[in-house]
């Protein structure tokens, strides 16, 4: 497990709720989610500026860390506490446990924001 000190950030799991239609499946992530504060380590692995049809688009990745072992590719991320205010972060891949020879430690998981 990571030391508390480690975690020095609190974001909230959001894990959607799936409907399903002719035109296949949908993901709500309003008030039916599923809402968890997790305590966490964030850090931005990578910011690129990406230029699309007259516009600048912001991509950026990051890399969370936390004991919780119960993130999956639906969930998102927000992290209301950012300096310029909230930031809601998409599971970009799975989320990959970490481990020790006495078994899974914690999580690690890729985070992708785009603006613009």
């Amino acid at each position: 497990m990571l030391p508390s000190h480690l975690l020095t950030e609190e974001v909230t799991r959001v894990r959607p709720v799936a409907s399903t239609d002719a035109y296949g499946t949908t993901w709500d992530y309003g008030t039916a989610a599923d809402r968890l504060d997790l305590d966490v380590w964030l850090q931005q692995d990578q910011r690129a500026e990406v230029f699309a049809e007259g516009r600048d688009v912001i991509s950026q990745r990051w890399l969370l860390m936390t004991n919780e072992l119960d993130i999956d590719a639906n969930d998102r991320i927000e992290w209301d506490d950012h300096p310029t205010g909230q930031v809601i972060f998409t599971v970009d891949g799975p989320a990959e446990p970490a481990s020790t020879p006495r078994g899974r430690d914690h999580l690690e998981v890729t985070l992708r924001v785009v603006e613009g």
